[in-house]
């Protein structure tokens, strides 16, 4: 009788007077209620003699009512209340709380809830590795998530943690592919947020440990769906922090051939530092890409990297890519042979002056002047070499001023 008023949903008083009771009879079904009434009452006065009664019934050292209450709807409201409830509930768990428990009930949490019990799980010394690994074969993304990064951190990369975490990989692309064809449009990015968020931390975790294979694989697909491109931005950057196996460069070398100019600049710095076989055969192909261009040749040095960038110093549509570099390299020779040059189309003599212009130096200044005093030549040539010079002294003037 004292139980069923318990759950009396018309008046909260008689469910006071009943919980409260219930916690000076210790028997399987009166500690089950009152779990329950902590997990989903909406009273808070209810929730309070819920409680008491619980660790009553628990004992004190007992942390089931607090794992109880942290699961309420509206648990970041109700944990608040410290003094009604006499400790602050979830810094216990936070604590106290036993790893495989708190990934049981992580999924049906709260996001402001999950956040703490992450951060708490994350900051502790010591994670064991077969509970994040239980966890890690669960289906709740969120769950899946947490257990990946704490395997991550862990660095225990053995067999059987890689092949859990190719099997979450699998699975969690199988929700996605369903999810894709079940829900419109306005759903959409709903639906995905979570089993995006896990497909990053197992792609995370799996680079972390070395099983980039199904990592490369899985960056490699799915390039036509917009909303899957994020996922791959992130899943690109996880192999650019793992150790250049032969996979993740034959992957970055396809990444980098692409049509995605994010991935493109990724893959591009992987390989100039990596693989410089690779990186050297892309010169031609990413010439019109000023940001991948860059990447390319700022790592370890190319040797085809210099010719390749004194040939498109002289082409138009190349010249904005080659142009820093041969600044960088203050290569007076080459621009000065196009800046001569009045069989060059205009456009590129005029990119070759200002690039002289921006070197601020006394080699390029000569060249400069040269090209502005020499008769015949287009006049807006001649005055343009006369402002870079111009440019070009008030710089190197202003830096030895400055020094």
């Amino acid at each position: 009788m004292i139980r069923q008023r318990a759950t009396d949903k018309q008046n909260w008083l008689v469910r006071r007077v009943a919980v409260e009771q219930l916690g000076h009879k210790d028997e399987p079904a009166n500690r089950d209620l009152l779990l329950k009434v902590l997990r989903t009452d909406h009273e808070f006065h209810v929730l309070e003699k819920a409680f008491h009664a619980a660790r009553r019934l628990f004992g004190r050292d007992s942390l089931e009512p607090h794992v109880a209450l942290v699961q309420h709807e509206q648990a970041t409201y109700w944990l608040e209340q410290t003094d009604a409830l006499g400790e602050d509930v979830l810094k216990a768990v936070t604590e106290r709380g036993d790893v495989l428990r708190i990934l049981d009930v992580f999924p049906r949490c709260t996001p402001e809830i999950q956040e703490a019990l992450e951060a708490s799980l994350l900051s502790r010394a010591t994670i064991p590795a077969k509970d994040a690994l239980a966890a890690l074969a669960g289906t709740n993304a969120g769950t899946i998530r947490l257990a990946a990064r704490l395997l991550g951190r862990a660095g225990s990369g053995d067999a059987a943690t890689t092949a859990s975490l190719a099997a979450a990989l699998a699975k969690l692309l199988a929700v996605w592919d369903g999810r894709r064809k079940k829900y419109g449009t306005d759903q959409e990015q709903a639906a995905l947020a979570p089993v995006a968020d896990a497909l990053r931390a197992v792609a995370w975790a799996a680079c972390r440990l070395g099983a980039t294979g199904r990592v490369a694989e899985l960056a490699l697909s799915r390039t036509d769906d917009p909303l899957f491109r994020p996922v791959r931005h992130d899943l690109v950057r996880s192999l650019a922090a793992s150790e250049p196996s032969e996979a993740v460069l034959a992957a970055m070398d396809a990444l980098a051939r692409g049509t995605d100019p994010v991935v493109r600049e990724v893959a591009a710095a992987v390989l100039s530092r990596h693989d410089p076989a690779r990186a050297a055969a892309l010169l031609d192909s990413l010439a019109s890409d000023r940001p991948s261009f860059t990447r390319l040749v700022a790592g370890r040095e190319l040797p085809a990297a210099a010719a390749f960038v004194r040939t498109a110093a002289a082409q138009v549509h190349t010249q904005s890519v080659a142009l820093p570099a041969v600044v960088a390299a203050k290569d007076v020779a080459v621009l000065a042979a196009v800046a001569k040059d009045r069989k060059k189309p205009e456009a590129a003599r005029l990119g070759a002056i200002e690039g002289l212009g921006v070197m601020a130096a006394p080699p390029a200044e000569a060249v400069l002047a040269e090209v502005g005093a020499a008769d015949g030549d287009d006049e807006d040539v001649r005055k343009a070499a006369w402002r870079a010079l111009r440019r070009s002294k008030r710089a190197r003037h202003a830096g030895g001023a400055t020094a």
